[in-house]
């Protein structure tokens, strides 16, 4: 048997397994490429006159045609192997559920927006299950507690050099906590969910043509600061704005307003935004340490700012005092009903709160 019948031979025997595995892969995705390889394979046995040509330099074959040929056949092996591998390529999403919206990447077949080859898992996370199973108090405190360490640290453990994705609509306060255990990853992504179009996004690194986001901060400091006031009050308006009504019964008269320019659901746009934004808030957070002991936050704003702040946060600690974010129950006297200590030697801790109380 002479060595083009042999070629053809273990082309013919590839292309069969080729088919074979065509026939039995469920996932229709990986057809097409299966398809391009199976083709550019066929090219190369009905022209094996050719590549003998580089074997044997005495075999007359028509130089033009069969370049074209083999060339096409080349190009659709490549392209069938690139598209195989991104169509296998794994997107690991970790979604942090909230309170009462529990929407999960499974609902939507696990579509998401700008993702378009490959394979999404997605892990949920539901720690407000606790809170919603049973009276908020230090006890549910320390189990949503134990069960952010443990997700956190699998996050941070997880076995993956590509991107990590994450989502969340869970408690403000409880998202900036489990931010503040996260590792200072470069690989870490955000998925936002835009409830409008019931569909979760990948946002892009950078917006072109686009006016940034920004921030705007107003201070507000009374008189007591230079007495005996170690508090202030902050409220971030972002996704909505904090109504001043729903802060009286805070009774601190320390005030810092940051607001951003367009307050709207789903107006921060790309990754690159949300680290900015992050980064100012903890900036203004940190300028204000140097006069207060306590900050109290009070935040309307995207589940993935708060991942974000809170990671800020972790790696900027020595240089703030003691953070408390408050979780907004729209049905509750007072309206935020508690906040959680994000930082310090108290972290995790639980701040309960009645109608008109101050804490000291």
């Amino acid at each position: 048997m002479d060595i083009d019948n042999i070629i053809s031979i273990l082309i013919w025997i590839v292309l069969f397994i080729y088919f074979l595995k065509t026939i039995f892969t469920k996932n229709e995705g990986k057809d097409l490429p299966t398809m391009l390889i199976l083709s550019g394979l066929g090219i190369f046995s009905s022209e094996i006159d050719f590549l003998m040509n580089y074997i044997n330099p005495d075999v007359n074959v028509t130089e033009v045609t069969n370049n074209l040929l083999y060339i096409i056949g080349l190009i659709l092996v490549i392209l069938g192997i690139v598209m195989n591998y991104f169509e296998k390529k794994q997107h690991h999403v970790f979604n942090l559920l909230g309170e009462n919206n529990k929407k999960e990447l499974i609902d939507d077949d696990f579509k998401v927006k700008n993702i378009r080859n490959g394979v999404i898992y997605e892990r949920s996370i539901d720690f407000m299950v606790v809170v919603e199973l049973q009276k908020m108090n230090n006890e549910t405190n320390e189990l949503v507690n134990k069960l952010i360490s443990k997700e956190a640290r699998i996050i941070n453990n997880y076995p993956f050099r590509d991107n990590i994705y994450l989502t969340s609509m869970a408690s403000i306060p409880y998202t900036v906590l489990f931010g503040t255990y996260l590792e200072d990853k470069s690989n870490i992504k955000y998925l936002n969910y835009n409830r409008f179009n019931s569909e979760f996004e990948l946002l892009p690194n950078k917006v072109k043509k686009k006016k940034s986001l920004k921030i705007n901060v107003e201070e507000d400091f009374c008189e007591s600061k230079t007495n005996d006031s170690s508090e202030i009050l902050v409220s971030i308006s972002g996704t909505f704005k904090v109504h001043e009504s729903d802060l009286i019964d805070f009774n601190l008269s320390n005030r810092m307003k940051i607001s951003m320019n367009v307050i709207d659901e789903n107006n921060i746009s790309s990754q690159q935004e949300v680290t900015n934004i992050a980064n100012e808030i903890v900036n203004s957070l940190i300028n204000i340490s140097k006069e207060f002991d306590t900050i109290h936050v009070a935040a309307a704003i995207p589940g993935m700012l708060a991942l974000e702040i809170g990671r800020v946060i972790k790696n900027r600690s020595n240089q703030l005092e003691k953070i408390v974010f408050y979780h907004y129950i729209a049905q509750s006297k007072p309206r935020y009903k508690y906040g959680i200590v994000v930082n310090g030697e108290n972290k995790g801790k639980l701040k309960e709160r009645s109608s008109y109380v101050r804490f000291v």
